[in-house]
């Protein structure tokens, strides 16, 4: 398996695919830093790669503080996030990839 950068608009069209339970620091990690959004936006980090050509994203949503203020989690407390693309079995192969790597 082998990750390579993407771009945002490669992802147009790409939908949730599924969930991982995992820090943010653990994240860093495997994946190096990501994007961060400003406030107001429903994504407050995410990252964008592309394995084995295929696209793909892990991000939060709604859930920081960015877009809920005092009540929303800091960037390092959130641990639900989300895998989109285009593919299942790509989201579950990038969950795969990162536990291998973590």
């Amino acid at each position: 398996m082998r990750i390579t950068k993407a771009y945002p608009e490669d992802l147009t069209g790409s939908a949730l695919q599924i969930h991982i339970t995992c820090r943010f620091s653990e994240l860093v990690k495997v994946f190096g830093k990501p994007e961060y959004f400003d406030e107001g936006c429903k994504q407050a980090v995410e990252w964008i790669g592309r394995l084995d050509g295929e696209p793909f994203c892990i991000y939060n949503y709604g859930d920081a503080k960015n877009y809920i203020g005092k009540r929303g989690l800091a960037i390092d407390d959130i641990q639900h996030w989300h895998i989109g693309g285009f593919k299942r079995n790509i989201a579950d192969r990038v969950a795969t990839y990162f536990l291998m790597k973590k």
